[in-house]
């Protein structure tokens, strides 16, 4: 018996359209973007540079909000995205997957690439997860705090600004990494690193929203006093002083002032910062508001959660370290 022709057979026709049938897929597939998420960081290397379009990634970084309402830029601060590069990691096929799998909790995949790929191509020099003592030289060297002054003679202004706070004091405590812990404040240690879980910005809005775009169009020490002396001003009493007032919310407060910290110090140790560390300008007193005043008072609310606080579970953990 002759066996019958390939064309003439129905099992013949329908192998050769599901084989026309695949290649027409793989085709379609080929030709689109397949964003490579897979099982860890250093799968991802290079693939930013072919997926993420830098071009769309400063925009998705300031504007694009999360499921909370919030963009990359209301609690990083930094206009440009340069401290997520400054204090990255050293290795930039890490440095890009972290990128990636930390912007999926917020944006689509493609607009995570988009940011990568962003971020990639700014000229900024990765130093590591270092501790931002270092950037501004703060070393942990030199005398012991009581052997410069032992409490028991008087002060005079002209002693203390002669006192090498830089590098000539030993602190029992270790400046805050720009990096620790996430923003779920689940993990150990989340309130030891600057960014701040809460976002002024959205928080507050008014006048504080309306300085802080200003700010990010033209990064001024003026525009940040302003964004500063709003954020100031926004707080309420017990917000300012929480365990008084009768408001007893001191992590919230706490990241009030951390928000302020924050951004003071990302326009400080920026590379072209026109401000140094310390440096006050005109139009306020000093006696009542500083630039720097979110530093001190975010530690200073940690303390307050101890002394003031109404129970142990008020005390914000770790407070020593901030």
């Amino acid at each position: 018996m002759r066996p019958k022709r390939f064309g003439k057979s129905d099992d013949g026709l329908k192998g050769l359209k599901v084989v026309i049938l695949a290649f027409f897929l793989h085709g379609i597939i080929a030709c689109e973007k397949e964003l490579p998420i897979s099982q860890g960081y250093s799968h991802i290397t290079d693939s930013v540079e072919v997926y993420g379009d830098p071009s769309r990634g400063l925009d998705v970084y300031r504007t694009q909000l999360d499921h909370n309402g919030r963009a990359c830029m209301h609690c990083h601060l930094s206009p440009e995205g340069s401290d997520i590069v400054r204090f990255g990691q050293l290795d930039v096929h890490s440095q890009d997957s972290i990128v990636v799998f930390r912007a999926l909790e917020h944006v689509p995949k493609q607009e995570a690439y988009d940011i990568a790929a962003y971020l990639k191509s700014l000229p900024i020099q990765a130093q590591g997860n270092v501790a931002v003592g270092e950037i501004l030289g703060i070393t942990n060297n030199g005398s012991d705090p009581i052997s410069v002054w032992d409490g028991t003679t008087s002060l005079t202004i002209s002693e203390i600004e002669s006192w090498n706070f830089k590098s000539g004091m030993r602190y029992s405590f270790s400046s805050p990494k720009w990096f620790e812990g996430d923003e779920t404040n689940l993990l150990p240690n989340e309130n030891l690193d600057w960014l701040p879980e809460l976002d002024l910005f959205s928080e507050k809005g008014g006048e504080v929203a309306t300085t802080y775009a200003t700010y990010v169009q033209s990064p001024t020490k003026e525009n940040l006093k302003s964004v500063l002396l709003a954020g100031h001003e926004a707080l309420s009493e017990g917000e300012r002083h929480p365990g008084e007032h009768g408001y007893f919310d001191f992590n919230r407060a706490f990241d009030f002032q951390r928000w302020l910290a924050t951004l003071y110090i990302q326009h400080v140790i920026d590379p072209g910062s026109d401000l140094e560390f310390g440096e006050e300008i005109s139009g306020y007193a000093v006696k009542d508001f500083s630039l720097p005043d979110g530093i001190w008072d975010a530690g200073n609310v940690a303390r307050r959660s101890q002394d003031n606080g109404r129970t142990p579970n008020d005390e914000i953990d770790n407070r020593l370290l901030n």
